[in-house]
């Protein structure tokens, strides 16, 4: 049965995104990432007339239908689209007409091209002026899309049951680097695990790295790279030890990246992230009212990985910390608060992020 995903108004049940190949072009100046995707459709019922995305922030330039693969003396066709209402939480629903010849049968595909920009005040964008880097010299830029903000950055079914796979050529000015969630540098990209587009993420800046295993290194800028390296040595043992408790590792690589010094990083988070790797990445809750499936499991893997590298009475202590802290959010919303339920309402454009705490 389909779950309905409150804090999303596209139609992934009709016709779901399976990948997105994007191009990117980030300038430091505007503050604005300018885009172009080609989004794989997949129909989920018969002859759909319509794709929905979500966006928030978002100028849609150009919507267009493409030629199937190697089809030949057929170019692109425009298509109608339209923005719908802005929703302070949900943004505006993107919503693209199919022709009625185009429309493909339930297990059909179509592939959609989109020309787009972004905005300075795009909530999942996070620009910083050199003065806010360990160097001084250069910008920098990083996202975060958990929970609903991968729509203020592309245009996307931003929903945790809508996954897909994508692939990225970013362009940033010299000498910066761009990094995103995927392996770099394929010769020729294959489409991969599939992911919720909440784990979409960019960052560019002076960086460098350093290798700490096999499938590990650490990216930061250059001044900071080898204290990274440092501080994180034991990432390859949390990865060993995820994989004993819960099984292959998927994704290939398993790279972090430590963010300038005004952002904080604790070394503590790497266990919760890789375990991350399999229960929510790989295993992922159908909406946001589910979150506690995500963060839940991924608090008692992260206790198990620490618990097997540290002894028995670690896990144990991080356990009582957690009850201890879970009793006293309760007591702070009040036993009777609905962002105490397990699984909260949020229904009537709630922002999943005002419903977060320790309880999930």
């Amino acid at each position: 049965m389909a779950v309905r995903d409150h804090s999303s108004q596209a139609n992934f049940h009709e016709l779901r995104v399976t990948h997105s190949a994007f191009e990117l072009d980030v300038n430091f100046e505007t503050r604005v990432i300018e885009g172009y995707v080609e989004l794989t459709a997949l129909a989920e019922c018969d002859t759909p007339r319509e794709l929905l995305l979500d966006t928030r922030s978002l100028s849609v330039h150009s919507v267009e239908l493409l030629p199937p693969t190697g089809q030949t003396g057929q170019g692109p066709q425009p298509l109608e689209f339209r923005l719908g209402e802005p929703h302070k939480v949900l943004g505006s629903a993107l919503r693209i007409s199919i022709p009625a010849g185009s429309a493909p049968p339930v297990g059909g595909c179509l592939v959609i091209s989109v020309r787009f920009t972004t905005s300075p005040a795009s909530s999942a964008t996070q620009w910083l002026a050199p003065a806010q880097t360990a160097g001084g010299t250069h910008p920098y830029l990083f996202t975060q899309c958990q929970a609903i903000h991968a729509r203020s950055l592309v245009p996307c079914q931003d929903s945790p049951g809508a996954k897909m796979s994508y692939t990225a050529a970013v362009r940033v000015p010299q000498p910066l680097t761009a990094l995103m969630s995927a392996v770099p540098d394929e010769p020729q990209p294959e489409r991969g695990a599939h992911r919720a587009p909440y784990l979409l993420a960019l960052a560019v800046g002076e960086l460098s790295s350093r290798e700490l295993g096999p499938r590990s290194r650490v990216w930061s800028e250059p001044g900071m790279v080898e204290a990274g390296a440092a501080e994180f040595a034991d990432t390859a043992k949390y990865l060993e030890a995820g994989e004993a408790i819960a099984g292959e590792y998927v994704w290939g690589r398993y790279d972090l990246l430590l963010l300038p010094p005004s952002f904080p990083s604790l070394t503590n988070v790497v266990a919760h992230e890789i375990a991350h790797s399999w229960t929510g990445n790989l295993v992922t809750n159908a909406s946001w009212e589910h979150f506690w499936l995500n963060e839940g499991f991924t608090v008692f893997l992260e206790r198990k990985i620490l618990g097997r590298l540290s002894g028995p009475a670690a896990f144990q202590f991080a356990a009582s910390q957690g009850a201890l802290k879970l009793a006293a959010e309760v007591e702070r919303l009040g036993p009777t608060h609905p962002h105490t339920c397990l699984v909260p309402d949020l229904s009537g454009g709630v922002d999943p992020d005002d419903v977060f705490s320790s309880i999930p």
